[in-house]
């Protein structure tokens, strides 16, 4: 598909509104827009049963209503893009699973420079679900933007990220879920390696981890977090039950509202930060305001000021050991 405008096409009763392939598609400077998959289907622009590889693909206002994933896109393939946004793109049907409401890939997934905003999924990964069962190595995102996408019934509001993952330079911007990971959820119910390299979570909110949620470690570098809100779980800004290693980051009025702890950072294991900056966070109810940590956690260089607490720890609350270094708690 080369400068092909796919427009206002429907599938009734099945899959691929506007495309049905049983073979790989490659589409360059195309626009995909208000297809429709009525029920009983996926992808709503397109849905193809082998990979997707797509250059300044733009899809819009597709939707998969009554059916199943992919509201934009459903590759059961590996998936490359390169520009093009995913924008208003929706499903529409809760089933407890599944979602995708811009697009869900099922293969190692390659993105750069690809703007996912205002797109809703019933259920996880208002932006993007991708799972790379194989993981023979890391799907791999860089300057990639999710903003103002939802996960109606679920986690990942921007989105949604199973097995490993490396995301360069990736934005989430006011996301939200229902569930854990406002914009993103990351290594979803494993031990995965998951690394976030620069990159800013701004406005996000679900019940837990408002910017970030992990079931599986992870490593920050330069990555900020801001005025991100968990509602009723732990970690305003970011959390996860396992560890974290955490450097030359940023969390900064981010807010934990009720039944959780760890107003910035929350981690159920150990955690090791150096050279960040915990400022202004809150949790209104609990403790650890600025970070929380289950395990024993490893300081240097790191500020902390003007956070608060309810409870036990304005500034820190750990579980464990304390090794602390060239660290400040201030007001």
């Amino acid at each position: 598909l080369i400068n092909v405008t796919l427009n206002n096409n429907a599938a009734t009763n099945g899959n691929g509104g506007g495309v049905y392939a049983a073979g790989s598609v490659v589409a360059i400077n195309t626009v995909i827009q208000n297809n429709t998959v009525i029920t009983n289907g996926y992808g709503g622009g397109v849905l193809t049963m082998a990979h997707f590889t797509g250059t300044n693909v733009n899809f819009i206002d597709n939707t998969v209503n009554n059916g199943y994933d992919g509201g934009g896109l459903y590759a059961a393939g590996a998936l490359k893009l390169t520009g093009g946004q995913f924008t208003g793109n929706r499903t529409t049907k809760p089933k407890g699973y599944g979602g995708g409401g811009g697009q869900m890939a099922f293969g190692l997934a390659d993105i750069s420079g690809t703007l996912f905003s205002g797109n809703s999924s019933s259920d996880w990964g208002g932006g993007a679900y991708l799972a790379y069962f194989a993981n023979a190595v890391p799907s791999v995102l860089t300057n990639v933007q999710f903003i103002s996408n939802s996960a109606n019934f679920g986690g990942g509001g921007g989105l949604f990220m199973w097995f490993d993952s490396t995301l360069t330079n990736v934005d989430f911007m006011s996301n939200t879920a229902s569930y854990r990971g406002g914009g993103l959820y990351a290594g979803y119910a494993g031990s995965y390696t998951e690394t976030i390299i620069g990159g800013q979570f701004v406005s996000n909110t679900a019940t837990g981890g408002g910017g970030l949620f992990s079931d599986s470690s992870f490593t920050l570098n330069g990555a900020q977090f801001y005025s991100n809100t968990a509602r009723s779980g732990n970690g305003g800004g970011a959390w996860t039950p396992a560890t974290a290693h955490v450097s030359n980051a940023t969390f900064a009025y981010n807010t934990v509202i009720t039944g959780g702890n760890s107003g910035g950072l929350d981690t159920g294991g150990n955690a090791f930060i150096t050279n960040t900056t915990f400022l202004k966070n809150r949790t209104l109810t609990g403790s650890g305001g600025g970070s929380g940590v289950g395990g024993h956690v490893t300081l240097s260089n790191v500020q902390y000021t003007n956070n608060f607490a309810y409870n036990l720890g304005g500034g820190l609350i750990t579980y464990g050991g304390a090794r602390i270094a060239q660290t400040r708690f201030a007001n």
